[in-house]
C-alpha cells in the first residue's frame, strides 16, 4: 500500500513539473529525453500560442526524426519568422545534404542577424570551398560574439600560415573558456614555440579531459625529453 502511495505521489509530481512549464519548455525536455513524438505535440502547442522560436525546434525534431520534408517545411517557416536558429538550421540542413548554394544562402541570413553560429558555419564552409579569406573574415566576425569555435578555428589557420603571435590571441580567449581543443591547440602554439614545458601543461590539460591528439603529442614531448 505505501509502495503504492509512493509511486502515485512521484507520478503526481512528475505532472506538476511538466505542467508548470510552458509548453515550448516542455517540448525542449522531451527533445532531450528522446521522447521526441511529446516534444513534437508541445512544440505545435507553442506554434498555436505564438512562439515563433518553436517552429525551427520542431523543424530540428522532425529532421532527428528522418522526416526531411516536415524538417524543410518548419524550418523555412521559422526563417519567415526571422528566428536565426531556424537560418542557422536550414543551412546545416542543407549542407549535410551536399547543397551548399542553399547552406550559404540561409547562413549568410543567420550572418546578417549577428548569429555567431551562423557566422562560424559560413567560415568553415568557405574554408573547404578554399576561398581562406572569406573564412577568416566570418570566423572574426563569430568570435567576436564569444563563438569558442571561430576562436579555435582562427587559432588553428593562423598555426599552419606561422602567423604564432595572431594564434596566441585567438587561442587565449579559448583556453579562458577552458576549451579543451582550445587548450590543445594552445598547447602545439607553445610547442612551435619552443616551450615544451609550457606545452606540457596545456596538453596535459586537454588530455585529462579526454584529448586523444593531446595524449599522442604529449608522447612524443616526453620521447624528446628522454633523449
Amino acid at each position: 500500500m505505501k509502495k503504492g502511495l509512493f509511486f502515485l505521489l512521484l507520478f503526481t509530481i512528475s505532472l506538476l513539473t511538466f505542467s508548470e512549464k510552458s509548453n515550448f519548455e516542455n517540448g525542449g525536455i522531451s527533445y532531450k529525453n528522446g521522447d521526441f513524438s511529446a516534444s513534437e505535440q508541445y512544440y505545435l502547442k507553442a506554434i498555436d500560442e505564438g512562439n515563433v522560436q518553436a517552429y525551427s525546434n520542431l523543424g530540428i525534431v522532425y529532421a532527428k526524426q528522418g522526416n526531411n520534408k516536415l524538417a524543410e517545411k518548419y524550418l523555412k517557416m521559422g526563417v519567415e519568422k526571422n528566428v536565426p536558429e531556424a537560418m542557422f538550421s536550414l543551412g546545416f540542413f542543407y549542407n549535410s545534404q551536399k547543397k551548399d548554394n542553399l547552406a550559404e544562402k540561409y547562413w549568410k541570413m543567420g550572418s546578417d542577424t549577428g548569429d555567431g553560429d551562423s557566422m562560424n558555419s559560413l567560415g568553415v564552409l568557405y574554408y573547404k570551398q578554399n576561398k581562406i579569406d572569406l573564412a577568416e573574415k566570418y570566423w572574426k566576425m563569430s568570435s567576436d560574439k564569444n563563438n569558442v569555435n571561430s576562436m579555435n578555428k582562427l587559432g588553428a589557420l593562423y598555426l599552419t600560415q606561422k602567423k604564432l603571435d595572431l594564434a596566441e590571441v585567438y587561442l587565449k580567449k579559448s583556453i579562458a573558456t577552458d576549451d579543451t581543443e582550445g587548450l590543445r591547440l594552445y598547447g602545439f602554439l607553445c610547442v612551435q614555440k619552443g616551450n615544451l614545458d609550457e606545452a606540457a601543461i596545456y596538453l596535459n590539460k586537454a588530455a585529462d579531459k579526454g584529448d586523444t591528439a593531446a595524449k599522442e603529442v604529449l608522447k612524443s614531448l616526453e620521447k624528446l625529453k628522454n633523449k
